[in-house]
């Protein structure tokens, strides 16, 4: 994907929704939804912290 559009874009991108991603996670008691939410989370974690 950073081959098309950018090194750049696609770290920026993975920054803004992981620090967005860590505080989503704040406000949820349920389980099951703190697991969609880290899950989400780990997709743009990975993003930016591709070996």
């Amino acid at each position: 994907m950073a081959d098309r559009v950018g090194f750049q874009r696609v770290l920026r991108i993975g920054l803004l929704a992981g620090g967005i991603g860590t505080f989503a996670q704040i406000p949820f008691h349920n389980i099951w939804w703190f697991s969609c939410i880290r899950f989400v989370y780990g997709i743009f974690f990975c993003a930016v912290f591709r070996p």
